[in-house]
C-alpha cells in the first residue's frame, strides 16, 4: 500500500513538473508570435533589404512579397567573359516567402529563403557554350547574393568559374612586316620598347607614344608601325576611334590595312573596352617585325578580309617638248593603279557559327597619272592632247574631292579621310584607257 502511493505520488509530481515546463517555453513562444508580432516587429527588424519593423506577420508578409515581384522586373546580375555579356533574368530565381517569415528573427537583418530554378538556368549554362563551368558555384554564388534582394547592379566574371582556370595571358593574334632591314628606326623601337600594355577602357594613340616617347621614325616606317596595329586589332573587339588612310595608296602597306600617321596633325588610335588589359609584343626574328597581342582569351572569334575589289589604271597626261624631236616620246611619270577595297569583319560564336558580319570601311586609293612627254612639232597634228589633260584633272580632281567612303572614324560607319568616291567609268582617248578590272578576294 505504501509503495503504491509513493508510485502515485511520483506520477503526479513528474506530470506536474513536464506543464511547468512546456507551459514556460510554449507560452513564451505564443507570446512573441500572438502579442509580440501582432504588434509588430521590433526596430530594425528586415527580410533582405526590406525593413519589416513595426508590422504584423501579415503585413511583413505582403511587404516582402511585393518587394520580390519588383525585384523581379529589373535585371540585378549580368553575365561577363572577356568581350561577352549576357543580361540574367531575375525570373531565374524561385522565393519561399512564407518559410522565410517563419524563420525571421526580431531585431536583425534576415536572408530569403530562395532557390535557382534548374530549367531555366540550365538553358542559360547552354547557350554560354563555356566548357568546364563550375555551374554549382556560379549557382550558389547568385543565390548568397538573390537572398538579400539587393537592387544595385551585378556584373559576374565567368572566367574565375571555369576550370581549370583560364590563364591570365595567352597569345590571341598576330601579325608580320618582312621589310624590316632597311629599316634601322623600327630595329630600334623593337630594342626599346619590346612590350607596351594596352590599359581596360583606354585610348591606345600611335602618335602620343611617338611624341611622349621622343620617338623619330621617318614616315614610311610611322605607318608601317599604324598598319602592323591596324591589321591586329582588326582581329579583335577593340573600337577604333580615329583612322585615315592616303590619297595614293602607298607601296609598303597592304590594300585595305593602312593607318595614315602624320605627327600632330592625322593619328590612328583605339580603345580597349574590355575589363582586361592586353601586352603588345614586338619582335625582330631573322628580319621580320613581328606584333603579337597577348591577353585574356576572347569569347567571339574574329575573320578579315578584303572584298570588292577593284584597280583603276592611271590616265596620261601629254606634256609638249621644244627638246624632242618629232615622234619622239619620254616617260616622266610612269603612274599607278587606284583602288578600291571594302573590308569586312566576321564574327563567330564559340560554337564555331557565324554570328555576324559588318563592314568596316571602304577604302579608295585615287590613280596616279601617267606623264608622257612629246614633241612640241607634235602638239601641231594633235591640239586635242591639250583638252584631253585638262578634261582628265578636271575629272580626277572631283573624284578625290567627292563623297569619299574611306579614311577615318570606328567601325560600322563610312570613314572619311582626304579620299575621293570611286571614279565613274572613263572614255579613252589618245593615250588614255581606265578598264576597271576585279581582283580575287582575299
Amino acid at each position: 500500500m505504501k509503495n503504491k502511493m509513493e508510485m502515485s505520488f511520483f506520477i503526479v509530481l513528474t506530470i506536474s513538473t513536464l506543464f511547468l515546463f512546456f507551459f514556460s517555453q510554449v507560452g513564451t513562444y505564443a507570446y512573441e508570435v500572438l502579442l509580440s508580432h501582432g504588434a509588430g516587429y521590433a526596430q530594425g527588424t528586415k527580410v533582405g533589404t526590406v525593413d519589416i519593423s513595426g508590422l504584423s506577420s501579415d503585413e511583413a508578409e505582403e511587404k516582402v512579397s511585393n518587394a520580390i515581384l519588383d525585384w523581379k522586373q529589373e535585371p540585378t546580375f549580368t553575365l561577363e567573359y572577356s568581350e561577352f555579356h549576357q543580361t540574367l533574368d531575375n525570373h531565374i530565381f524561385d522565393f519561399d516567402v512564407k518559410k522565410t517569415m517563419k524563420k525571421v528573427q526580431d531585431g536583425k537583418q534576415n536572408p530569403i529563403t530562395v532557390s535557382v530554378n534548374d530549367t531555366i538556368f540550365g538553358e542559360v549554362v547552354s547557350s554560354l557554350g563555356l566548357d568546364n563551368l563550375d555551374i554549382t558555384g556560379l549557382k550558389n554564388d547568385l543565390v548568397s547574393t538573390a537572398t538579400m534582394l539587393d537592387k544595385s547592379e551585378r556584373s559576374i566574371n565567368l572566367i574565375s568559374y571555369v576550370q581549370p582556370e583560364v590563364p591570365e595571358s595567352v597569345l590571341l593574334v598576330s601579325t608580320e612586316y618582312s621589310g624590316l632591314s632597311s629599316k634601322s628606326d623600327l630595329k630600334k623601337f623593337i630594342n626599346d620598347f619590346p612590350e607596351l600594355t594596352i590599359f581596360s577602357q583606354k585610348k591606345f594613340s600611335v602618335s602620343k607614344l611617338l611624341r611622349d616617347n621622343n620617338i623619330e621614325m621617318t614616315n614610311e616606317s610611322m605607318n608601317v608601325l599604324s598598319f602592323l596595329l591596324y591589321e591586329l586589332i582588326l582581329q579583335t573587339n577593340f573600337d577604333i576611334v580615329e583612322r585615315q588612310i592616303s590619297v595614293n595608296k602607298p607601296d609598303s602597306i597592304d590594300l585595305g590595312y593602312e593607318a595614315l600617321v602624320i605627327p600632330n596633325e592625322i593619328d590612328f588610335s583605339f580603345i580597349n573596352p574590355n575589363q582586361d588589359e592586353f601586352q603588345l609584343k614586338f619582335e625582330n626574328k631573322n628580319n621580320q617585325l613581328v606584333v603579337s597581342l597577348f591577353g585574356q582569351p576572347f569569347y567571339y572569334d574574329y575573320k578579315v578580309k578584303t572584298t570588292s575589289i577593284e584597280s583603276y589604271q592611271p590616265k596620261t597626261i601629254v606634256q609638249y617638248s621644244p627638246l624632242l624631236s618629232k615622234g619622239q616620246k619620254q616617260i616622266k611619270e610612269y603612274g599607278s593603279e587606284g583602288y578600291r577595297v571594302k573590308v569586312i569583319k566576321e564574327i563567330y560564336g564559340p560554337d564555331g557559327v557565324q554570328i555576324d558580319s559588318r563592314e568596316v570601311s571602304t577604302d579608295f586609293y585615287a590613280p596616279v597619272f601617267k606623264v608622257v612627254e612629246v614633241s612640241t612639232i607634235d602638239e601641231i597634228n594633235n591640239p586635242s592632247d591639250e583638252e584631253n589633260n585638262q578634261k582628265n584633272i578636271d575629272e580626277n580632281n572631283k573624284e578625290n574631292n567627292g563623297d569619299g567612303e574611306a579614311g577615318n572614324g570606328s567601325e560600322d560607319e563610312r570613314n572619311q579621310g582626304n579620299e575621293g568616291s570611286e571614279p565613274e567609268d572613263e572614255e579613252e582617248g589618245d593615250l588614255f584607257d581606265i578598264p576597271g578590272k576585279e581582283i580575287p578576294e582575299k
